[in-house]
């Protein structure tokens, strides 16, 4: 699987006249490097998806090639030789349910885990987005929230799990929409099983 996941001091005066100067781009220069408390949002702008790569340089992987979430277009998908056995293990557990202002995250404790062939990974969260859909595909990908790291591959699946208007709605008007717009295919193989 992918895992892709200083300075000298010369005399307090010259720095604070240097610092003075230069406190525009001390800030940016700053805000490139540390994202710490960079500020991030779905909505269009500064600090929305289209930008979210520049804000810092732990977000780099935004602009990367292999982001999430992507179109699935059926007609260009490719059928797996052999297909991938999926085998799910899980029981009912306790959940911890947090608004982390992005995405309703649920947080996960106990056994649970996916077999995907011979990797064995242990449920440990889950999170909610509005405008959600889900199908049953694989792809290489990205997280979808920064630091958009490209270390997913995802399991997309056909049959959609069901909420009702009324909870969606609720969702939406906790959360507003808190997707990701579509991203670039560029190029990668979308397999179905």
């Amino acid at each position: 699987m992918k895992r892709k996941i200083l300075v000298s001091v010369l005399v307090v005066f010259l720095v604070f006249t240097y610092a003075c100067k230069n406190k525009k781009e001390t800030a940016k220069e700053t805000k490139q490097t540390s994202c710490e408390n960079v500020k991030w949002d779905y909505k269009n702008g500064d600090n929305g998806a289209e930008n979210w790569g520049n804000l810092c340089t732990g977000f780099v992987d935004c602009n990367g090639k292999e982001q999430s979430p992507i179109d699935i277009v059926t007609s260009e998908v490719v059928q797996a030789k052999s297909p991938t056995i999926l085998d799910f293990s899980y029981s009912e557990i306790p959940v911890a349910v947090v608004n982390n202002g992005h995405s309703i995250k649920f947080n996960v404790s106990g056994t649970n885990s996916l077999t995907i062939g011979e990797d064995t990974f242990k449920l440990l969260q889950f999170h909610y987005h509005t405008v959600s859909k889900l199908d049953y595909y694989h792809y290489d990908g990205s997280l979808t929230t920064p630091p958009c790291s490209e270390i997913v591959e995802w399991y997309v699946l056909k049959i959609p799990l069901t909420a009702s208007k009324e909870q969606l709605n609720q969702m939406l008007a906790i959360m507003h929409e808190n997707n990701r717009p579509i991203q670039a295919l560029n190029g990668r193989k979308i397999i179905s099983n």
